[in-house]
């Protein structure tokens, strides 16, 4: 079984006591090869923003029980009926 970080701790030590700058500098390469990237989103959220009045208006609206929560997206701006769903449990 692999374990990375033990060694990473074996190699530094070697690394430490090695005079020839050619194979400590080798060691040194290998030793930043043993650890992982950090991670970067490459897409931007595209997540509207929800107002404190569009979930007033979302609120008013639902209580006309003529409307789906699809038609109450469209009448606030929303994209997402998910949206609405999320303002009318409280998720949002």
């Amino acid at each position: 079984m692999s374990n990375i970080p033990r060694a990473r701790e074996l190699v530094s030590q070697v690394i430490q006591r090695i005079d020839d700058k050619n194979l400590k500098q080798k060691l040194i390469n290998a030793l930043g090869m043993m650890t992982r990237e950090k991670y970067i989103r490459n897409a931007h959220p595209v997540h509207q923003l929800i107002t404190e009045r569009m979930k007033r208006r979302v609120h008013r609206l639902n209580s006309n029980l003529n409307l789906t929560q699809t038609d109450i997206a469209r009448k606030v701006g929303l994209r997402n009926a998910g949206r609405v769903s999320e303002i009318l449990n409280e998720k949002r």
